[in-house]
């Protein structure tokens, strides 16, 4: 009975036949590792670089004959209202915020939602919707305590980022605003 086992790893291929390699293994692993190259994400970026002309001009004629389809499945994607909001929970659970802590977040936002616009106001600076983003509000939390902090704007959010939560930091800036802003 004659059959064949592969085994791929980054830099080889083995072959075994029968349970025993074989003299024509390397003339095997030559045509291999030419695929392996071919197949590589070096390969594709620059096989797209060449043709990006005509493979956006093939996927404008597919969606236009798949109208039907198109139209499904963009309108599958965005039929939840709160799909944003769940990748932001997941993003929660990626920093590792425990469950509890999760679920704090939920029960913060499901109050905060049901506020009308006008009440609706930002844990850390205390004004409304800025309305100049797309994504306005952020969940904050504590990267070392893992603790859920607030619901506050996404640039205020950024802002503590920015200073690695250090209050420190942030002190020392609102003095120099405040020098620069007298003079």
């Amino acid at each position: 009975m004659n059959f064949f086992l592969y085994k791929f790893s980054a830099s080889s291929v083995s072959v075994k036949r029968g349970g025993r390699h074989r003299a024509g293994q390397q003339t095997f692993w030559r045509c291999i590792e030419g695929l392996m190259a071919k197949m590589s994400l070096d390969y594709f970026r620059k096989y797209y670089q060449e043709h990006k002309e005509r493979i956006k001009e093939k996927n404008i004629a597919w969606r236009l004959d798949h109208a039907e389809q198109v139209t499904a499945y963009e309108a599958k994607r965005s039929r939840h209202p709160d799909r944003r909001l769940r990748s932001r929970f997941a993003t929660l659970k990626a920093h590792g915020l425990p469950l509890l802590e999760i679920e704090k977040a939920k029960q913060a936002y499901q109050i905060f939602s049901a506020l009308p616009e006008e009440d609706r106001k930002c844990a850390l600076c205390g004004r409304g919707a800025l309305g100049s983003e797309k994504h306005e509000w952020a969940f904050d939390h504590d990267h070392d305590l893992l603790v859920f902090r607030g619901i506050i704007h996404n640039s205020c959010n950024r802002m503590l980022g920015f200073s690695k939560d250090d209050p420190e930091r942030l002190r020392a800036a609102a003095s120099y605003l405040e020098a620069r802003r007298a003079s």
